[in-house]
């Protein structure tokens, strides 16, 4: 190495100018490959994301008109907003808590079957 500023190691240099000079570690990946690499894993990963988020959004919309509902009556008859926010909140505990249970058992389950 030259001075401090400097960020390269020459390897088997017995003196100034000689050696080769190492800037990176690993393999060089040509440039454009690895752009053209990244596009195409973002537009893959879009189109794999999309039906999902359209499937997420039609569940809130579907299941948010009746939980309003409820959450209404519960209103009229003598809940405040606290309340029905506790309310709330329980029942998406409850979803929540159902569903890692069931992740959790199909995972486990999956894991003990053998493959043929």
């Amino acid at each position: 190495m030259l001075g401090p500023s400097e960020l390269a190691f020459y390897a088997g240099a017995r003196g100034p100018g000689k050696g080769a000079r190492v800037d990176h570690f690993g393999t060089s990946v040509p440039s454009g490959t690895s752009a053209i690499l990244g596009l195409l894993t973002v537009i893959v990963l879009v189109a794999l994301l999309l039906p999902v988020a359209v499937l997420v959004g039609a569940a809130v919309r579907t299941g948010g008109e009746e939980r309003d509902r409820r959450l209404a009556a519960l209103r009229l008859v003598g809940a405040d907003h606290g309340m029905t926010r506790r309310i709330a909140a329980g029942e998406a505990r409850v979803a929540a808590g159902l569903g890692l249970v069931l992740a959790l058992c199909s995972s486990s389950s999956s894991a003990r079957t053998p493959n043929a």
